[in-house]
């Protein structure tokens, strides 16, 4: 912030005696990881970083089995957490329910549906590296996410969700977290 008010004073100071002077406005982006999965059973997922360790376990749930199991955790779990976003085209977005980790394993149930087809990745922010991971989808269906995530996280996280198409989608449900 601090960053962008000097450069736009300096381009205030140059405009105003004359001179030209090159002034570059840098934004920083996050960085966005693609995570290949691997089926390890019917419906089972699972998700190894770059090194060859493990991440995360993706297990997808019929639409109906997600909302009953998400009615059934929220006994022993935070939340539920209710999201209802609309992210543009080619956007990502996080929640603002940081799951606070260190070092830990933890499950979420997800029950999120979208408001078109659009190609749609879920996956989680990492604060602390400011880095993206997103879960390949393992399946055509771009309905919406009923999923239970097993994610092994070493450091504050939040669910995200990237809208990879051509059109603003809207994104609607519930998740809770909960420590292993």
């Amino acid at each position: 912030m601090m960053k962008k008010k000097l450069m736009s004073i300096l381009l205030a100071l140059s405009m105003v005696m004359g001179l030209s002077v090159p002034v570059f406005a840098a934004e920083s982006e996050s960085e966005h990881i693609y995570l290949k999965p691997v089926q390890v059973a019917e419906n089972i997922w699972e998700y190894r970083d770059e090194n060859g360790n493990w991440v995360a376990t993706l297990e997808m749930l019929p639409e109906a089995e997600a909302e009953t199991v998400l009615q059934e955790y929220a006994i022993t779990a935070a939340g539920p957490w209710s999201i209802s976003w609309a992210i543009p085209r080619q956007g990502s977005k996080y929640d603002s329910h940081k799951v606070f980790s260190s070092n830990f394993t933890w499950t979420i149930y997800t029950s999120i549906r979208q408001t078109n087809n659009n190609e749609s990745y879920l996956g989680y922010y990492m604060y602390d590296l400011d880095r993206y991971s997103w879960f390949e989808t393992p399946s055509t269906s771009t309905t919406g996410f009923s999923r239970r995530l097993t994610i092994g996280a070493s450091s504050d996280f939040s669910l995200a969700i990237q809208n990879a198409g051509n059109s603003s989608t809207t994104y609607s449900g519930k998740y809770n977290t909960s420590p292993l």
